[in-house]
C-alpha cells in the first residue's frame, strides 16, 4: 500500500515558508530508499497555483473532529472536575442545540474562545454536538475496574482559540446545576466571556480528525 501526501503552498506563504519547506522535503526524500514501505517518494510534482491572499491553511479541511473525555466524579488528582453528578441526557441536549444553529453563518461562539484575534469571524457551524457516557479501563484494577466518564464529541467546520475546552466546562457546570437545554445558546448570544467557564484542563482533549 502506498500513501500519497500533497503540500500546498499558498502566495503570500512562498518567501517565509517555501523554499525551507520544499529544501527539507528534498532531503527527507533523498535519504529514503525509494519503493520501501513507510519511506518517502516523490510521485508527481504539479505546477504551482496561485491562490488568492485571503487564503489560509485551515480553509483546507471542511470539518474537524474533536472529543473531551472527563470523570464523572472528583479526585484529588482532577481540577475542575464538577464534583455533583452530571445529568448527562441534559448536556447531551444542550450541546445538540448547538447543531440546530447549523445554518450560516452559524453560532457565534466569541463568549466560548479565548485570546483570539481583534476583528476575526467568532461563528462557527456545528455538525456534531453530544455527550454520552462511557467507561475507560486501567489495567491495574482487574478487567472489571476502570472509571465512568463523560464523552463529549464536537464536530465543526472551524474552532477558535480554546474554545473546546470552554465549552466542555461550561457546559458541564449548567448541565450539574439542572440549567435550560437553550442556556448555551442564550451565552453564546450575550457574547459575555466572563459568564462562561474557565477552560477545562487541557489533558482530556483529543483531535480525532
Amino acid at each position: 500500500l502506498a500513501q500519497t501526501v500533497s503540500f500546498t503552498v499558498a502566495d503570500d506563504l512562498e518567501t517565509t515558508w517555501s523554499a525551507p519547506f520544499r529544501e527539507t522535503v528534498a532531503r527527507l526524500v533523498a535519504a529514503s530508499p525509494a519503493g520501501l514501505l513507510g519511506h518517502l517518494r516523490v510521485v508527481a510534482s504539479p505546477a504551482p497555483r496561485e491562490a488568492h491572499r485571503s487564503f489560509h491553511a485551515t480553509f483546507c479541511a471542511t470539518w474537524r473532529r474533536y472529543v473531551y473525555v472527563f470523570p464523572t466524579r472528583q479526585s484529588a488528582r482532577e481540577e475542575r472536575t464538577p464534583r455533583r453528578e452530571i445529568d448527562v441526557s441534559l448536556l447531551n441536549e444542550m450541546l445538540g442545540r448547538l447543531v440546530l444553529e447549523k445554518k450560516s453563518p452559524g453560532v457565534d461562539c466569541y463568549a466560548f474562545a479565548r485570546d483570539t484575534v481583534a476583528g476575526k469571524d467568532s461563528h462557527v457551524v456545528f455538525r456534531v454536538a453530544r455527550a454520552f457516557r462511557g467507561h475507560v479501563p486501567r489495567v491495574d484494577d482487574g478487567p472489571h475496574g476502570g472509571e465512568e466518564v463523560v464523552v463529549i464529541e464536537l464536530v465543526a467546520d472551524r474552532f477558535l482559540r480554546k474554545l473546546v475546552r470552554v465549552l466542555v466546562a461550561t457546559a458541564a457546570r449548567e448541565a450539574a446545576t439542572g440549567a435550560k437545554p437553550d442556556v448555551l445558546l442564550a451565552l453564546a448570544a450575550a457574547r459575555e466571556r466572563s459568564a462562561t467557564a474557565s477552560a477545562a484542563p487541557p489533558n482530556g482533549l483529543f483531535f480525532a480528525g
